[in-house]
């Protein structure tokens, strides 16, 4: 996975001719992993889809620490 992601970002920097990430070179991004995460879905659901994974990933990434940090 960390491979395609190597992958998407090159591309990405190197369609938008830039060394550092933009806000729009980052929202090409997310739609181009959503499009090859969801496959055969309309390109709005297949973000939204993305979207909400990662939300709920960094979500439950957030509780964790937080947890930690309290049990501490």
């Amino acid at each position: 996975m960390k491979a395609d992601f190597d992958i998407v970002y090159k591309n990405i920097m190197r369609r938008h001719d830039s060394t550092s990430m933009d806000f729009y070179a980052f929202l090409d991004g997310i739609e181009n992993l959503a499009q090859r995460i969801y496959k055969n879905v309309d390109l709005g659901e297949s973000i939204e889809s993305f979207l909400t994974e990662a939300n709920e990933y960094f979500e439950s990434k957030a509780k964790a620490t937080w947890f930690i940090i309290m049990k501490t």
